[in-house]
């Protein structure tokens, strides 16, 4: 008697390794895909809602002069599970006291409530939503005097500039999940 070929069976074998293959290509693909897609579109709503956090304060950029921006993806790229800061600096021609006085009415019109003060001239706000703005002023002379001396190691015990002098350093820290308590 001669043997028969099962060829229905075969060809059944072939057609589930062919789809089983197809599926792990897939699901390497789709894995892939989301591995690099979705911690950028989370980076990037995240880096929205700080934008939408600095723009919430509405300062006027004729007053205040941006020096430095840590927000943008090229400068750091942050983990999608982190909580920040995003920061930014300015430059206010203006005293400490004029400066802070400035920047508290401007965050008197959002959802931020003082949470913590640490000095007259640094402030930690919280939101509804647990989000921390963190704005600190200094004065550049002051800055420029005190560093001026250490640096040329002299003793700065007698610097004779006034903490309060202008212009004004401006640093806004915002944290998202407010992981800065």
């Amino acid at each position: 008697m001669a043997k028969r070929t099962n060829k229905p069976a075969r060809s059944k074998i072939k057609i589930h390794k062919h789809v089983s293959a197809i599926t792990v290509i897939f699901v390497i693909i789709t894995v892939t895909i989301c591995a690099h897609v979705v911690p950028r579109l989370i980076d990037n709503i995240r880096k929205d809602r700080a934008v939408s956090i600095f723009d919430s304060l509405k300062l006027d950029d004729q007053k205040y002069t941006q020096e430095f921006s840590n927000i943008d993806g090229e400068n750091n790229r942050f983990d999608f599970s982190s909580g920040g800061p995003y920061f930014r600096t300015y430059i206010r021609g203006a005293d400490v006291d004029e400066t802070v006085a400035e920047l508290k009415k401007a965050v008197a019109g959002t959802d931020f409530k003082i949470f913590k003060t640490y000095d007259n001239s640094s402030f930690v706000y919280k939101s509804s939503k647990n989000e921390l703005l963190q704005i600190s002023v200094s004065s550049m002379t002051y800055q420029d005097d005190f560093y001026n001396k250490f640096y040329m190691g002299v003793l700065t015990d007698n610097i004779t500039t006034s903490m309060n002098a202008g212009p004004s350093n401006v640093s806004i820290h915002v944290y998202l999940e407010g992981d800065n308590d």
